[in-house]
């Protein structure tokens, strides 16, 4: 998910330690289903330290950002002896990891994910789901590694590319659709419910 609209990320960065929270409109497909193509996602500022694997964060690079699950963090050192860390992340929907990048790329934590048919804390997921969504991401790049080889005659061909990042990221699709499928009647049900009490 990128969005390239947006002020550069240093001072929406800067801003956001200062203030509470904001809100972009998430471009792509590389979450999905988690975070459909112009979803309104909203970022609050998390410390690094604080964030973990099977959270989704939002990176910056100049004026472009992207939105995608943490699934590893690594501590390295500067010649200094100064600790930082560099986290993992990944799109659901990608047979292939991010580069590396370090904490001072990081702008914030995902904090409520929203589309004309859900609005929900991507947070509020149950730790296990995330854990198997990270194991399976793992797996899936490491299924990658092995077939990778097969990528080279299907990267001009875009149906041949989607079949090949369905395959990789098969079991993080159906458990995230799972999720939200569990929001979407929770959702319905709450108004279903707030309808029948208000007609009395």
């Amino acid at each position: 998910m990128i969005n390239n609209r947006i002020p550069p990320a240093s001072l929406v960065r800067d801003a956001l330690k200062k203030s509470d929270k904001f809100s972009i409109t998430a471009l792509g497909s590389s979450m999905t289903p988690v975070i459909w193509h112009r979803s309104i996602v909203t970022v609050r500022w998390s410390d690094p330290g604080e964030i973990k694997a099977g959270d989704i964060i939002v990176k910056g690079i100049g004026f472009n950002y992207i939105i995608h699950r943490v699934i590893g963090i690594r501590e390295n050192m500067h010649e200094n002896g100064e600790k930082y860390l560099h986290f993992i992340t990944k799109g659901d929907f990608l047979a292939k990891p991010d580069p590396f990048y370090c904490a001072d790329e990081y702008i914030g934590k995902v904090c409520r994910i929203e589309n004309r048919f859900i609005s929900f804390d991507p947070n509020s997921v149950s730790g296990l789901i995330r854990a198997l969504c990270v194991f399976f991401s793992k797996a899936g790049c490491l299924a990658d590694r092995a077939f990778g080889f097969l990528y080279k005659f299907i990267y001009k061909n875009r149906i041949l590319q989607l079949i090949y990042r369905t395959v990789f990221s098969f079991p993080v699709l159906v458990i995230n659709t799972g999720v939200l499928i569990y929001y979407y009647l929770r959702r319905r049900l709450w108004k279903n419910s707030r309808e029948s009490w208000g007609a009395y």
